[in-house]
């Protein structure tokens, strides 16, 4: 007769007196109906084959050999009772059971269910370990490449638990269908240290108390985006380095222009030289203009004065103001003073405004690029550029 069977202790089971380890040798392990009395004995089997044929059961109860141990196979729920030698109780374990390969509780309750494939090939191998290893859970078969895959139920998480100084070591890539997240209260909740990659094709979100990091993919032509999210209304995004080191951020080299709102947009206003400004002498006047945008600027500009036959010019100064037709107060720094005089005539000489930094948080200022001169006897004019670079 064949039956579903079940094996315990693989088959040997093995006991020692309670609190040491001297075999029970002698000890009496009775095998009962569920919830039965030592007198509703059901049968158990040496070994695999006589329980698949049920031939040559045990006796019950089962005496212990000098290692404390016997062959035991049972064919389903089953309630175990050990005694020492004497009929004094060890212990009592009822409804435990193996049956169709599944482990219950003693309460009859599944603790692991177990599937089986047909002509299947590949399977999981547990094994144990010495002093200062890792138990390990293995996938192992025929096929030369074989995963793991872990099914949760509905939209709920997989915690690994890893203590408060432990780690999360993947040596190859974590993959993620939907989002990965990594913080506070997340999944993960030591540290992760990957030697691989992260996947997702969603987001990679690293959460904080109240603020977070966010990396999301992009199509083709797109950016790939880094952003600060969270509950502030403002939110730092800050990279340092280890120690003295920096943080290295490569530039483009495609000869693509920086995308509006990023740091290296540029903005350029010119005047040509056959639209230069006339200019009063002593008086500052603008030449040109640029609206800031909201952030921070780097302005940096550079002007040509010309003058009139007969003019005599002893000063040619240039700087950026957001005050228009008015020289800052050290507008002197950089310009060109010729105490003796010149006369430029047809040709030109260049002053290079003064390099300015301008916080402009809120947007809606204008700064201008301001040139003044000093001269008699004819005309004198200034032309030129300004630039307007988006800073950090």
């Amino acid at each position: 007769m064949t039956s579903s069977v079940a094996v315990l202790g693989s088959p040997i089971f093995q006991a020692f007196y309670p609190g040491t380890t001297s075999p029970l040798v002698g000890g009496l392990l009775y095998t009962l109906t569920p919830g039965g009395s030592l007198s509703q004995t059901i049968a158990s089997y040496p070994t695999v084959i006589d329980a698949q044929n049920q031939t040559n059961a045990n006796t019950n109860p089962i005496v212990l050999d000098a290692n404390g141990s016997a062959p035991v196979v049972v064919l389903g729920p089953t309630k175990l009772v050990l005694q020492d030698p004497t009929g004094v109780q060890e212990w009592s374990f009822d409804n435990f059971n193996l049956q169709g390969s599944n482990i219950y509780d003693s309460n009859g309750i599944p603790l692991l269910l177990f599937s089986g494939q047909s002509n299947a090939v590949n399977y999981l191998t547990i094994a144990n370990a010495v002093t200062g290893s890792n138990p390990i859970i293995s996938a192992t078969g025929s096929d030369a490449s074989i995963g793991m895959s872990i099914n949760l139920k509905s939209n709920n998480n997989l915690n690994l638990n890893t203590g408060t100084s432990g780690l999360v070591n993947a040596q190859g890539s974590i993959a993620a269908a939907g989002s990965l997240t990594v913080g506070t209260g997340a999944t993960i909740g030591g540290t992760a240290t990957i030697s691989g990659n992260i996947v997702t094709s969603g987001s990679l979100s690293v959460n904080g108390p109240a603020n977070n990091i966010q990396i999301v993919g992009s199509n083709s032509g797109s950016p790939v985006l880094a952003t600060a999210t969270g509950t502030d209304n403002n939110v730092l995004f800050q990279i340092n380095g280890k120690g003295t080191s920096g943080v290295g951020i490569q530039g483009s080299t495609g000869g693509v222009s920086s995308a509006s709102g990023n740091i290296g947009e540029v903005f350029t206003v010119t005047v040509a030289g056959g639209s230069a400004i006339s200019l009063t002498s002593g008086i500052g006047q603008n030449i040109m203009s640029l609206a800031l945008p909201t952030g921070n600027w780097l302005a940096v500009g550079a002007l040509l004065f010309t003058s009139g036959a007969g003019t005599s010019v002893t000063g040619m100064f240039s700087a950026f103001n957001n005050v228009s037709n008015t020289l800052p107060a050290d507008y002197y720094r950089g310009n060109y003073i010729c105490p003796a005089g010149i006369n430029l005539n047809s040709a030109s000489a260049s002053v290079v405004a003064q390099t300015r930094y301008f916080s402009n948080s809120l947007g809606g200022q204008t700064i201008w690029l301001i040139a003044a001169a000093s001269f008699s006897g004819g005309t004198c004019g200034a032309y030129g550029t300004m630039t307007i670079i988006r800073m950090p």
